[in-house]
């Protein structure tokens, strides 16, 4: 009877005739009468251990002794009609066997053979060793074992891989790989349908399903063309493979693993690593053969899932929907290797990682930016769908430099992002660019948030840094302009960068969303500070003391680009922090400001009416029409606590 189809499906229990330990074996009949295959292969027991199709197999002894244990032979059917299709196939399997094993393939090597024409097909056979197993016989003993599981699939993999340059095999399944050795190391068997691109002509006669059902490729059904035989057709069977050793041996229909019947998740709730299992599942076992990845991909994902569970990192959403790792990924990556090497080894892993950034982050946005459309103008309607690109730019730059910072390693983080600044292409026109502006305003916005994870972390030497490319690299913000839609959406979309950031979510130091925008409100007030107490010339003060709504704009160097918002969100958290923490005022202010706390206190309580003053003119500017009238009502208290206060 056919098994059932449905989440209680395994694959049938039938021995393998290949493993012994599935098949007891029988007991030696060395009469004369026993079958003899080359006056050298005496059959043990009367009848074949397995008999389907043109082909049959047995347990044999080699009377010659070279070979003490049991053997298996595999021959073509005596009585049964062949085609010349199907000795020619038989003659094939015996000769891309034997190929590929003499060119160090992992696959079951051929001891002996012989073949006669399709008249004289009784004498046709070929010899190999018995192994101890098969994925199939074991595969329920490890269930739920992800790390087994994913190292065998690789195996797997790395072998099909080697073979693809000519051959593709065309029924990957747990029974076709054996087992060999106390390490059971995988061996690929069973070439009997394969497809040799040398002699096309075998694949053109099929017109019929090759494959077992529960494994093949969907454009292998019926038969297919010769034009969808590609390795494809291998990751998709390979793809089942995996699952059916993650779950005992359970099969599911077609590409329907996320369905609540086969879902890993669910069989295995509370096991984290099923969940990286499932995902690569996904990926393999795909109806259009153009949506799996190729074999490279695979082990690279496989490397990677495994990886990840041993060092116990969560999955995440699309974790392995590309090629690459995502950020967050990444970044624990670069943290675990941190942890594994010594002091003087630290600062090399960290700066290679950065330079992988570097190398491929333009190529990268390029090839996403030119996905997004045709951008003919740099007018911010039309580069806002940029936008999400932009985003995910700044959390590929945080990737190695928070895990620097988790580590504290300040002076490799600025190194980072001084790297990762870097302009590329800067010999093509700034303005007209979107790949350009893309990469800068995520750069950008990868500076603010490390700013503000070193505010909350009180690493003033990070701080400094960043406060000072922010005050004095103030044109590279126009592009964070034009991506934010607007001046006045360029701290709200930072915000919501630092809100969907992976790296952030996945950092050991979480940061709460509340206390990064706090933070970030922070680095954008002391860039203000930094700016407005050491260029306000005399000029420009007279010029924002006046009273005259419609004098001419001021000519400060950060306001085209940048537009910070003099408004009271930052005076509350710059002097609410600073009152709390005096070692950290004297740091920062030391650090980021270049003065000493009670300096800074001083010329922030002279400077307070203008500060006022500057802040209106601004939010006029960027609220034109608008009767704006600045107010202290929120962080006035605290700003003025903290400048009229005095060193206890």
């Amino acid at each position: 009877m056919a098994p059932k189809r449905d989440g209680r499906h395994r694959f049938p229990e039938a021995p393998s005739p290949y493993a012994s330990g599935s098949v007891p074996t029988p007991p030696s009949d060395v009469s004369s009468g026993s079958r003899l295959w080359g006056g050298r292969w005496r059959a043990v027991g009367p009848k074949p251990l397995s008999a389907r199709g043109k082909s049959e197999i047995w347990l044999v002894r080699d009377e010659k002794g070279v070979h003490p244990d049991v053997c298996v032979l595999k021959s073509l059917r005596p009585g049964k009609s062949l085609t010349e299709t199907a000795a020619r196939r038989f003659q094939q399997e015996i000769d891309t066997t034997r190929r590929l094993a003499d060119r160090g393939a992992a696959v079951v090597p051929v001891l002996d053979s012989h073949f006669r024409a399709a008249t004289e097909e009784a004498q046709s056979y070929y010899v190999m060793l018995r192994y101890p197993a098969t994925l199939e016989t074991e595969c329920r003993s490890h269930a739920g074992d992800a790390v087994w599981a994913l190292e065998k699939t690789r195996a797997v993999a790395v072998t099909l891989r080697d073979i693809h340059t000519d051959t593709i095999h065309r029924d990957i399944k747990p029974a076709n790989v054996l087992l060999d050795g106390p390490e059971h190391r995988p061996l690929v068997a069973d070439f009997g349908i394969c497809f040799v691109h040398a002699d096309e002509r075998l694949t053109r006669t099929e017109n019929q399903t090759l494959g077992t059902d529960d494994f093949v490729a969907p454009e292998l059904q019926g038969g297919g063309k010769i034009e969808d035989v590609s390795a494809a057709v291998d990751v998709y069977s390979l793809g089942k493979t995996l699952y059916a050793l993650m779950s005992g041996g359970y099969v599911f229909k077609r590409e329907l693993s996320d369905d609540a019947r086969w879902d890993l998740t669910r069989r295995f709730p509370n096991d984290f690593s099923a969940a990286h299992v499932a995902a690569i599942v996904r990926r393999m076992v795909r109806y259009e053969a153009g949506d799996r990845p190729t074999m490279d991909e695979v082990i690279a994902l496989l490397t990677r899932a495994r990886e990840n569970i041993g060092n116990a990192v969560r999955y995440s959403d699309g974790m392995y929907d590309t090629d690459t790792p995502p950020p967050d990924e990444r970044a624990e990556r670069i943290r675990r290797r941190l942890r594994s090497v010594g002091e003087a080894e630290r600062s090399g892993v960290v700066l290679a990682e950065t330079e992988a950034c570097v190398d491929s982050l333009d190529r990268a946005i390029r090839d996403k930016v030119a996905r997004s459309g045709s951008f003919h103008s740099v007018h911010a309607e039309a580069l806002a769908p940029l936008l999400p690109i932009a985003a995910a730019v700044a959390d590929e730059v945080l990737a190695p430099s928070v895990a620097a910072l988790d580590l504290a390693m300040p002076e490799k983080v600025i190194e980072c992002v001084s790297r990762l600044s870097r302009r590329p292409g800067s010999d093509r026109p700034h303005e007209y660019d979107p790949a350009l502006m893309v990469h800068e305003a995520g750069v950008i916005a990868a500076y603010v948030i490390l700013g503000a994870i070193a505010w909350r972390r009180r690493s003033a030497l990070v701080l400094a840094h960043v406060v000072q490319t922010y005050a004095e690299r103030a044109h590279h913000f126009t592009h964070v302009t034009l991506l934010g839609r607007g001046s006045a959406s360029i701290a709200p979309w930072i915000e919501k960068v630092a809100e969907v950031s992976r790296v952030l979510a996945a950092s050991p130091m979480p940061q709460s969303k509340d206390g990064i925008k706090r933070a970030l409100s922070a680095v954008h007030g002391l860039a203000a500070l930094r700016w407005c107490l050491s260029s306000l010339t005399a000029e420009r003060l007279v010029a924002l003391g006046r009273t005259d709504r419609d004098a001419p704009s001021l000519d400060i160097p950060w306001l085209p680009g940048l537009h910070i918002w003099m408004g009271p969100s930052w005076l509350k958290e710059v002097s609410q922090a600073f009152l709390d923490d005096r070692r950290w005022e004297e740091d920062a202010s030391q650090a980021a400001l270049r003065m000493s706390a009670m300096g800074l206190r001083d010329r922030a309580k002279a400077a307070t009416p203008l500060l006022a003053r500057a802040s209106g003119h601004f939010a006029r500017q960027i609220l034109p029409g608008r009767d704006f009238q600045f107010s202290w009502q929120d962080g006035a208290e605290e700003w003025k606590q903290w400048t009229e206060s005095t060193r206890e």
